[in-house]
């Protein structure tokens, strides 16, 4: 299926383009129907051809970069937490391949998706991933570091804020006043009003 038609009206240039999208990822049809106007599919063995139309070429390239950030980002920041960080949880992982999608430079590969876009027609988000957009892997396993490491202090940070309020809860009415001394980037001492130490 090949589709090399351009529809010019009054105010509309329809461009359509064929995605060739895995099988596996086209069955959440979803969310190829939700981002283009699709006319078919074709199922070409562990491929599928959808051809899809789209009015606006920058809204185009847009959604490439987003059906390559929920499908192979996804599989490759998930992978990544999975083999190196095993102490998170689906959730926290989740949540960290959303803040490494919320920092990646989304205008340098739109712009990367637009050139390759112009000149194809037949498109396969799989194969720009791997092939076009090299650095875009680069900056999601850097973003995936510097996301897990914030995570993680955010988690130390509230542990601690629990630990001290447990501690308040016990020693409620004996204590007036706590002094929190950082004695370095993972320990504290605690004083009591006169600087006494607490154990």
């Amino acid at each position: 299926m090949v589709i090399y038609t351009y529809y010019f009206g009054k105010d509309v240039c329809m461009m359509q383009r064929v995605l060739h999208i895995g099988t596996d990822t086209f069955c959440n049809a979803d969310m190829i129907r939700g981002l283009f106007d699709t006319k078919d599919s074709v199922s070409l063995g562990s491929i599928t051809a959808v051809g899809v139309s789209c009015d606006n070429f920058c809204e185009f390239n847009e959604k490439i970069l987003d059906i390559i950030l929920n499908t192979s980002v996804k599989k490759f920041v998930l992978h990544y937490l999975y083999k190196n960080m095993k102490y998170l949880n689906i959730q926290e992982q989740k949540r960290i391949f959303d803040d490494v999608c919320s920092g990646i430079c989304r205008e340098r590969y739109v712009n990367i998706i637009s050139q390759y876009v112009a000149s194809h027609t037949i498109i396969n988000p799989r194969g720009l991933y791997d092939f076009v957009l090299g650095e875009l892997r680069e900056e999601a396993e850097l973003l995936c570091c510097e996301k897990a490491n914030e995570y993680a202090f955010k988690n130390e940070y509230l542990d601690f804020i629990r630990m001290l309020r447990f501690f308040a809860d016990m020693n409620f009415g004996k204590l007036k006043l706590v002094h929190v001394v950082m004695t370095g980037s993972m320990t504290a001492d605690l004083f009591d009003a006169d600087y006494a130490v607490i154990d």
